[in-house]
């Protein structure tokens, strides 16, 4: 069964995008082999940099 699919949707207000939401799916054994990787880890390294990142602009701007 080929389950292997992605979307990528911009979520738009006042015609400018707010978000972008990136959605995909795939078997669980993929999953598996996607969650050891690098690439993986790449990716929620930067998630999470992100988001420190929008907490200290959040911060400075309740100062």
């Amino acid at each position: 069964m080929d389950y292997e699919s992605y979307s990528i949707t911009d979520i738009n207000k006042l015609g400018c995008p707010r978000v972008v939401q990136m959605f995909f799916e795939l078997p669980y054994l993929d999953w598996c082999r996607f969650e050891k990787s690098e690439l993986f880890h790449s990716l929620t390294e930067y998630l999470a940099e992100l988001q420190t990142q929008r907490n200290q602009i959040q911060h400075q701007e309740r100062r």
